[in-house]
């Protein structure tokens, strides 16, 4: 699966094999799978409070390690990309156990059994579908037989993606279509399932009750806080980067025009949405709410807003960085702090912030007592 040198090329120096085979598929798997995880963050997070009722730092992991292993086996199976003029027709292996006549060849040729490329292949080959076998059966609760099913589905899409050219847009296949890597696949999701066995405890599958209450936690609110920056900071870069690209076709002569229409848009759109709900995106995604108020309930509600989120992306809008990075620190230490974790806007506009699904306590109206003479 992995790259292999094609016959015709020249030979490449150990270190740039190591730095093109395996240290860079892995950084951008890094590198877009915690860019992907953060923009994914919302509906993940959305997803397991319907679900569940609740989130915990295990799912998150979960569903992050996810996004990075998907990036990294896409990496590790199509990378590097041969560039123009460069593509090398790489033949199919359809003999079962061919890897053992490689090894074999390969200590004829000298190598020791270690340095055989052939094992090292094969190896690399089990070890990128052991996080698969893993994740299924950890983060999903899927058994034995689904979780093989699922893998070896995955890596025979692998398989048909790469002898396919990347399903024609090469001429040919670059990657050499071998089915002892899909024994080796296969044999990678068994041992990552067996790990998850071995290592997780058994705990019989009861789905918790997600209507039921759960307390306002500090990672609870850290976490809110993080989704209101991917959903205010995150589709405001988008819209922004829109609006530029707008004015670029309709007026190019103008530079640097339309950078703020993208902030300004969602920063007024989670003013209202925070004053009509009584709570930030990042909370009503948690299922959070803010409570009571001085005065105006709606004003008390904006001046949370402003004094949270709003203020932050606004400052980060006015190239005002300093300024943010204080606010943002101020306001995590607020939420140690303060009663109930309420927080420094919550505080600063005389709220409190509970779960959602907390039941307001009814209170019976007095009855009217009419005086008689």
């Amino acid at each position: 699966m992995p790259a292999r040198p094609y016959p015709g090329t020249r030979a490449r120096t150990p270190m740039e094999a190591f730095a093109m085979d395996r240290l860079t598929p892995g950084i951008l798997a890094l590198v877009l799978g915690g860019v992907l995880a953060a923009a994914v963050l919302v509906p993940a997070v959305v997803l397991e409070i319907r679900r569940r009722g609740t989130i915990g730092p295990a799912r998150l992991v979960g569903w992050s390690s996810l996004l990075v292993y998907g990036i990294a086996l896409l990496a590790y199976t199509l990378l590097p990309l041969p560039a123009p003029g460069e593509l090398v027709c790489a033949p199919a292996n359809l003999h079962s156990f061919q890897f053992l006549e490689s090894i074999g060849a390969d200590r004829i040729a000298g190598s020791s059994l270690i340095g055989s490329a052939a094992l090292q292949q094969y190896a690399l080959n089990v070890l990128l579908f052991v996080p698969l076998g893993f994740l299924l059966r950890a983060h999903f609760g899927q058994g034995l037989v689904f979780t093989m099913f699922t893998g070896l589905a995955v890596s025979m899409a692998v398989e048909a993606t790469q002898a396919t050219g990347v399903w024609w847009v090469y001429d040919c296949a670059y990657r050499v279509f071998d089915v002892d890597d899909l024994a080796a696949n296969g044999l990678g999701v068994l041992l990552g399932s067996l790990l998850a066995w071995m290592l997780l405890p058994y705990r019989r599958s009861t789905a918790p009750d997600p209507a039921a209450p759960r307390p306002v936690t500090a990672g609870r609110r850290f976490l809110g806080m993080a989704l209101d920056w991917v959903i205010v900071g995150g589709l405001g870069a988008v819209l922004d980067l829109a609006a530029m690209l707008a004015v670029r076709l309709i007026r190019p002569e103008a530079t640097g025009a339309g950078w703020w229409l993208g902030d300004a848009i969602v920063l007024v759109a989670a003013a209202i949405w925070t004053i009509r709900r009584g709570s930030t995106p990042g909370e009503t995604a948690l299922l959070l709410v803010g409570t009571g108020g001085r005065g105006r309930r709606r004003l008390s509600r904006l001046v949370r807003f402003a004094a949270g989120v709003g203020g932050f992306q606004l400052l980060l809008v006015v190239d005002a960085d300093w300024a943010a990075v204080l606010v943002g620190l101020v306001s995590v230490g607020a939420v140690f702090a303060t009663r109930d974790r309420r927080g420094l806007a919550a505080l600063v506009a005389g709220m409190g912030v509970a779960d959602a699904r907390t039941a307001p306590v009814a209170t019976a109206a007095p009855e009217r007592v009419h005086a008689t003479v």
